[in-house]
């Protein structure tokens, strides 16, 4: 059987179909309204900052324009990854009768959407936490948050077979590919945005 090329699927998708795929509602798309609500609010945020709070000696949030660049671009791929995947059915492999491996794709791109929005915050001052350590217990603590939301996501896969049918090998990848996502965020984080005691 041929390979199917996922990405032409994708692209006709997005420009044919994109309306159907817009309103999907199932699986990781449940995250689109927080990822929306992210993607407005960081610019603002960003630009308030920028010429009102810092003024005031506070910083919400600590990112520069390439970072939220960045951002930007990475919550537009996951949200759309994530959609045309659940349109498609990607998430299902009809051959072999088990959980697709589509979803590699997608967890990793959720996992780094998370982070890369978690880490525009600056939680490292909101928290009062000092020097290297500091910033070590920021990504902690952004990496939880994402951990969360990746065990909460296996959880309601669990528990709604009917839905979502995943084995537990499967759980465990996802899991481990949203960690990976969330290590790339963190190490472009810190790439991109110098750090400042």
């Amino acid at each position: 059987m041929p390979q199917q090329d996922f990405f032409a699927i994708f692209l006709s998708d997005l420009q044919n179909h994109w309306s159907e795929v817009w309103v999907v509602s199932a699986g990781s798309t449940i995250m689109k309204p927080y990822a929306l609500a992210a993607f407005f609010a960081l610019p603002i945020l960003f630009l308030i900052q920028k010429f009102i709070l810092t003024k005031h000696g506070v910083f919400l949030v600590w990112t520069n324009p390439w970072f939220l660049l960045y951002t930007e671009i990475s919550i537009i791929i996951a949200l759309l990854v994530a959609l045309v995947g659940q349109y498609e059915n990607w998430y299902w492999d009809p051959v072999r009768n088990i959980s697709g491996q589509f979803d590699d794709a997608s967890h990793f791109l959720s996992g780094h959407m998370i982070a890369v929005i978690l880490l525009n915050i600056n939680f490292k001052d909101l928290f009062r936490l000092a020097g290297r350590w500091g910033r070590i217990a920021e990504v902690i603590f952004i990496w939880s948050i994402m951990a969360y939301a990746a065990i909460y996501s296996e959880w309601n896969e669990s528990v709604h077979p009917e839905r979502y049918w995943s084995e537990y090998w499967d759980s465990l990848k996802d899991m481990s590919e949203d960690f990976k996502g969330a290590l790339i965020a963190t190490a472009n984080y810190n790439l991109i945005v110098p750090f400042e005691e």
